[in-house]
């Protein structure tokens, strides 16, 4: 019987898990495209086929294999950025990451690392607390059936959690976590270019998949 090896973080154990998680891209990809993890790519997958129906300079992520999606979050995201460790690539990188809350925001120094690195290198930070904060109240009735409202600095998982312990939702009552896959796998899906609008007046959203469609070949 083999025996399961558990080896401490370090650059060649981060390019390994790279390479074995399927992270390096094939041929075809000539964008990467960095977010902090499996909601984030949720989120843009069903946002960009929804915003590349009225824009085709946006590119539908569920559909174009140019661009790789690479989940970074957690407290590996500094390293990964730091490290670069999918630099021997030589692609170009775009880095959307959540502000959140903190002062000043906890991937700050990631995103100025990034943006130092000039050419066709470049990260950002969301306006808003995080990407549930572009969902329109409506759409998350209409997935979930609960009704909230929030504010662009609101905690807007753990504000449906809360309201699925006192609403008759169909999904029952929701741990934060669950609430927040919710959010991006099914909500997202209830969007439509009106209520991005709403959302996301100053077109944020659109202007970073507009910057990853203007580096497609």
């Amino acid at each position: 019987m083999g025996k399961n090896k558990v080896t401490l973080g370090s650059d060649d154990v981060y390019c390994t898990i790279a390479q074995q998680l399927g992270v390096v891209p094939d041929r075809r990809v000539q964008v990467l495209f960095y977010v902090e993890g499996p909601n984030d790519i949720a989120f843009f997958n069903h946002i960009s086929a929804v915003l590349h129906q009225v824009d085709p300079a946006i590119p539908d992520l569920t559909a174009d294999a140019r661009i790789a999606m690479v989940p970074v979050g957690g407290n590996t995201l500094s390293q990964w950025v730091n490290r670069n460790y999918l630099g021997n690539l030589a692609l170009p990188e775009i880095h959307v990451y959540d502000r959140d809350t903190a002062i000043p925001p906890k991937y700050q120094s990631s995103v100025d690392a990034v943006n130092r690195r000039g050419g066709t290198s470049w990260a950002t930070l969301t306006s808003k607390r995080e990407l549930e904060n572009y969902l329109h109240p409506d759409a998350i009735q209409e997935a979930l059936g609960l009704t909230v409202s929030f504010g662009d600095t609101d905690d807007v998982p753990k504000l449906v959690a809360d309201a699925s312990r006192t609403q008759a939702g169909p999904h029952g009552p929701l741990s934060v976590d669950r609430a927040k896959r919710l959010l991006n796998e099914l909500a997202t899906q209830k969007m439509t270019p009106a209520r991005l609008a709403a959302r996301d007046p100053q077109q944020e959203i659109a202007s970073w998949l507009k910057r990853l469609g203007s580096l497609l070949e």
